[in-house]
């Protein structure tokens, strides 16, 4: 049943934690800087994120929202936790009964689930939680970026910063993108396609948001677009294909929702994409802008 599924992602959560390692082996003076930088960098970036977004609703909300800050261990269990809260949620939308789906419901699911968890982990460094509401940060993870890209460490707190909250503006100004999210873990496998096209739509829109961001708002922001580490949910998306689930050419698909995406930034349309269910873009308007924009606007 349902609580014993969610006792099963628990353990899972738990058994992942023991396994990973905290984080990087760095001073403490150096892991409290590193979260330091993080908090002076949320504060001055959440001025940033209503420019940005367009949506100053959204943005308000998500600025006022709690920040919590982990180290890897803890964010697995957190990943594990949210997993398993978009796939019972997707239960529900679907009327699925809960034996339906459960972590051992397949070879290949449970594959999916605990590779993508193993491998996306370590590359998750700012999330929003869209069922506690709050933004989520891994501290060692943006270190350890940082470090590994050269990248200016407080520059890139401050990119991290603003890209979770733009993720957090999306799921506050659009629930139904929560509900579709669940669907398709609910699923899962099946649903691979769709939550591809969700994630390369939602990825492409804060992508193109974030080419806005100005050296002047981030002195070194062209290094960091050009060096900063794949997002973690296309690393999600290549582990699936990695593991056999059925995704299509990730790169020339990416490529074609950043180009819808980078239009519906500059058409001033983000707040029409979010407005309802049956404006997301289908996957022949993924690469046809116009055709979308003569359907919904």
């Amino acid at each position: 049943d349902t609580m014993n599924r969610t006792a099963q992602w628990h353990r899972l959560g738990r058994l992942m934690s023991s396994a990973t390692l905290a984080g990087p082996t760095v001073s403490h003076s150096a892991a409290a800087a590193t979260v330091g930088r993080l908090r002076r960098a949320i504060s001055r970036t959440n001025p940033l994120l209503a420019g940005l977004s367009s949506l100053p609703e959204a943005a308000e909300h998500v600025a006022s929202a709690p920040v919590l800050i982990v180290d890897r261990r803890a964010a697995v269990q957190i990943i594990s936790q949210i997993t398993d809260q978009f796939i019972t949620a997707g239960l529900d939308l679907t009327d699925q009964a809960p034996s339906s789906r459960s972590l051992l419901a397949s070879p290949l699911t449970t594959l999916s689930e605990i590779g993508v968890l193993r491998t996306v982990a370590p590359h998750v460094k700012g999330i929003w939680d869209p069922f506690g509401q709050r933004r989520i940060f891994i501290a060692p993870s943006v270190l350890e970026a940082a470090q590994r890209g050269t990248l200016d460490h407080k520059d890139f707190s401050s990119w991290v910063a603003i890209r979770a909250g733009l993720w957090g503006i999306l799921f506050s100004s659009a629930p139904w993108l929560r509900d579709e999210l669940s669907i398709t873990a609910a699923k899962f496998p099946s649903s691979t396609a769709q939550l591809a096209r969700l994630v390369m739509m939602m990825d492409g829109i804060v992508r193109a948001q974030m080419e806005q961001i100005s050296p002047r708002q981030i002195s070194s922001a062209r290094w960091i677009r050009n060096n900063a580490p794949e997002s973690a949910g296309m690393t999600g998306l290549m582990e699936l294909r990695r593991l056999g689930a059925s995704v299509r050419s990730i790169e020339a698909e990416r490529q074609g929702a950043f180009s819808f995406a980078r239009h519906v930034v500059l058409d001033g349309q983000v707040a029409t994409l979010l407005s309802d269910r049956s404006h997301m873009p289908t996957r022949e308007e993924l690469v046809s802008y116009e055709s979308w924009r003569d359907r919904v606007v």
